[in-house]
């Protein structure tokens, strides 16, 4: 009997937060002025990428309603992203952004993650957004940065603006786009015109608001005009404490 009873309240329990749950993830049916999420752009692919550093991509959220746009939360699915938003509150016809997070320590493969947006747009209360990254040592992709890496140092060693290479393993001709860059942390990116004993180097430059004393994380991520449309994304990091 005292089993049966748990099971009971264990189950007046459980009913309702699943039927809440499945309800608030449905449309809903309401009249008037509305709230109504669009997110441009769903997924984002870094390419290959270092283990060992940040990753970031923004995606950025619209009020296409009438009514004000409320975010309730941003859900990731692994505990290696993390998901800021800049606002919650949306007025008709503004827009913020989300930036997933990515730390790719420990990882040696191609992953997929996602988050979930929820809000209160009645017709789209949960929008899903993810990225895939390649962190394979193995593999040889066509173009790659040396270093894989930036640190631009703290304290007595900090930099504002460095160079490195992009290396074509090909002699194939290649151009090469920049896709998207962390635009609070980097400034300004310049890219040689040509190739010169298969390099072209790139130097950045750190946005004007950097607090040398204070930990930044940035990422650029380049696309090479081969037939895969190969891309990488070359880590920025620096300031703070050492």
């Amino acid at each position: 009997m005292k089993f049966r009873s748990m099971l009971i309240e264990l189950a007046v329990f459980l009913v309702p937060a699943i039927l809440f749950s499945q309800a608030e993830n449905q449309p809903q049916t309401i009249s008037g002025p509305q709230p109504k999420i669009e997110v441009p752009e769903t997924s984002f692919d870094f390419g290959y990428a270092p283990s060992g550093h940040y990753l970031l991509h923004s995606y950025i959220l619209r009020n296409i309603g009438e009514d004000t746009l409320h975010i309730k939360r941003v859900r990731t699915t692994c505990g290696c992203t993390k998901s800021p938003l800049v606002k919650q509150v949306i007025a008709p016809g503004d827009s913020t952004y989300v930036t997933l997070i990515f730390n790719s320590t420990r990882y040696y493969h191609k992953v997929r993650k996602a988050a979930y947006i929820t809000s209160d747009d009645p017709q789209n209360p949960r929008v899903k957004i993810d990225f895939t990254a390649d962190m394979d040592t193995l593999a040889k992709p066509i173009i790659r940065s040396d270093p894989a890496a930036l640190d631009f140092g703290s304290k007595d060693d900090f930099k504002t603006e460095k160079s490195f290479h992009i290396i074509k393993d090909t002699k194939e001709k290649l151009d090469l786009t920049i896709v998207d860059y962390t635009k609070d942390v980097i400034k300004e990116i310049k890219i040689d015109k040509k190739w010169k004993k298969n390099k072209r180097e790139v130097t950045l430059t750190l946005s004007d608001d950097i607090n040398p004393q204070l930990f930044f994380k940035g990422s650029v991520t380049f696309e090479a005009s081969d037939s895969l449309g190969t891309r990488i994304t070359v880590p920025v990091r620096g300031g703070g404490a050492r």
